[in-house]
């Protein structure tokens, strides 16, 4: 699960609902309060498989470095949301390169099996460095743990970092300028 360090609170990255009041499955991605959030059957949209390419959409897909002992810093990610098969979370999208989706890229004509469209990829950091997607992270190649704090930054522009936390009720997620900070954490549901 990822954590939004912006606010205070226990708001986390949430995907494919077509709401903030509701769970039916959308392409929407928001900041908000598991604890807080009454909705049943959401407890999967909070959870995100981290994978290096991203395959075929199906939850079971088996990732070909998923024998490899940590996820690592300077590593280009897809976040597939566990809610939904074939939703991957996209960024640096419209209105200024600021939307952020859990959108279907294989249906889009946006990816294949093997490498998705750059809004689609993500890499982590343990820095924000001076923003070019091409920085090299100074943990490059170091494990990301559990209770670490990471950016992560769109594939498809430079400068464009995932937030989360903002807005009105503190729900909207978006891609912008600037260094954000998410937490790693494990499952609590």
């Amino acid at each position: 699960m990822l954590s939004v360090n912006n606010i205070g609170g226990q708001f986390w990255l949430t995907g494919a609902r077509s709401g903030t009041g509701n769970s039916d499955i959308g392409d929407r991605a928001y900041t908000q309060n598991i604890y807080g959030n009454p909705l049943s059957g959401t407890a999967d949209s909070y959870k995100w498989i981290i994978r290096s390419q991203p395959g075929n959409g199906d939850l079971s897909y088996e990732d070909p470095r998923a024998s490899e002992d940590c996820v690592k810093y300077g590593d280009r990610v897809y976040l597939q949301v566990m809610s939904a098969e074939r939703r991957w979370l996209s960024g640096g999208r419209y209105d200024g390169n600021n939307r952020v989706r859990a959108w279907d890229m294989l249906a889009r004509g946006e990816g294949t099996p093997q490498q998705g469209d750059g809004s689609y990829r993500w890499t982590v950091r343990s820095s924000a460095g001076g923003g070019p997607r091409g920085d090299v992270d100074p943990r490059q190649g170091q494990c990301v743990s559990l209770n670490d704090k990471v950016y992560l930054q769109v594939n498809n522009l430079d400068n464009r970092w995932l937030t989360g936390g903002r807005d009105s009720g503190n729900e909207n997620v978006w891609t912008r300028d600037g260094f954000f900070l998410w937490t790693i954490t494990r499952a609590i549901l």
